[in-house]
């Protein structure tokens, strides 16, 4: 498989300073990140996908926040968002324009929801949209192979029921 230029541009990232200290989640949200940037090129991923600030930090937070939600920044907003391919209606048929839509929270094992996050949950389920939370990479691995979205690995006998 030939990967489109695009792609490479798009699924690049930089080292992280290795005296950079991160918590749980943020370790957990760059294990899952690198992952999907991996799958993305594999050709297993087959959605468009981002992870989206749901808050703004540092010094001058208040101010950054204020203008981030005029920008439409919506506190709680999922971790990662995934829009995949049109969607299977029955076992042939394809809803055409109808796209897959996952969202993805994730946790550490300890790890709760805040207010806002379940506020953004309890409006993605009010509209049908999947939402679901994810404690590890297998999680997410399970939940994307479940949805349609990403594609097994070759040799993988997980999912062979779809």
């Amino acid at each position: 498989m030939i990967v489109p230029a695009f792609l490479i541009r798009l699924m690049h990232r930089f080292p992280l300073s290795r005296g950079l200290r991160l918590g749980a989640e943020d370790r957990l949200a760059i294990e899952v990140a690198d992952a999907c940037r991996a799958w993305t090129l594999e050709g297993r991923l087959r959605a468009v996908w981002w992870h989206s600030a749901g808050e703004v930090g540092g010094a001058k937070a208040q101010a950054r926040m204020a203008v981030a939600k005029a920008l439409g920044l919506i506190p709680g907003t999922p971790d990662l968002v995934f829009i995949g391919g049109e969607m299977l209606w029955g076992a042939t048929d394809t809803i055409k324009g109808a796209h897959r839509v996952l969202l993805l929270e994730l946790k550490s094992a300890k790890g709760r929801r805040t207010d806002n996050q379940a506020d953004f949950a309890a409006w993605a389920s009010s509209l049908d949209i999947a939402y679901l939370i994810c404690r590890s990479l297998k999680d997410v691995e399970d939940a994307l192979i479940r949805h349609g979205i990403l594609t097994p690995a070759k040799g993988s006998t997980a999912h062979a029921d779809r």
